[in-house]
């Protein structure tokens, strides 16, 4: 089967979006997708429309509980591209109207649902005391212990 086309359609992904990798935990119910974009292009501003080349990219992790039955967390370098708002992310195609994809905030160990405000996912303090990060903190839990929530 070829995971990668078929997670590719499902999050709506188009060029320069790619998925690098998926990897399964499946005793754990848990699924980890990398995605990325290809070097070399120019990105669309979200506010004005303009092409520009990349200033840099910032490592963002996204959660949902029930991607084809598994917790699921992508990870992606997102883009920032200088516009006229400053600086700016580029449009994640994961992040649209219906989708059940929630952003991780590595820091505090929350989720956070653009553009509504945030709800908590337990941290590395509310899941034993232990170092794990934000993104594997809820992963052992029931999915119906965990919150729902949408981009």
């Amino acid at each position: 089967m070829d995971y990668p086309a078929i997670f590719s359609a499902t999050l709506g992904l188009y060029h320069p979006w790619h998925i690098v990798s998926v990897t399964f935990a499946r005793e754990e119910r848990r699924m980890d997708i990398r995605l990325d974009v290809f070097v070399g292009n120019l990105f669309t501003c979200p506010y004005c429309g303009s092409q520009n080349a990349p200033s840099y990219s910032e490592e963002e992790v996204w959660f949902h509980d029930d991607f084809f039955g598994y917790a699921t967390y992508l990870n992606a370098g997102v883009p920032r591209v200088e516009c006229c708002n400053g600086e700016v992310a580029i449009e994640r195609p994961w992040c649209r109207a219906g989708s059940r994809f929630a952003r991780l905030l590595e820091s505090q160990g929350a989720v956070v649902n653009l553009p509504q405000e945030s709800q908590r996912l337990p941290g590395p303090s509310q899941a034993g005391g232990s170092n794990d990060s934000p993104a594997e903190a809820g992963a052992g839990k029931p999915a119906e212990t965990r919150r729902k929530s949408t981009c």
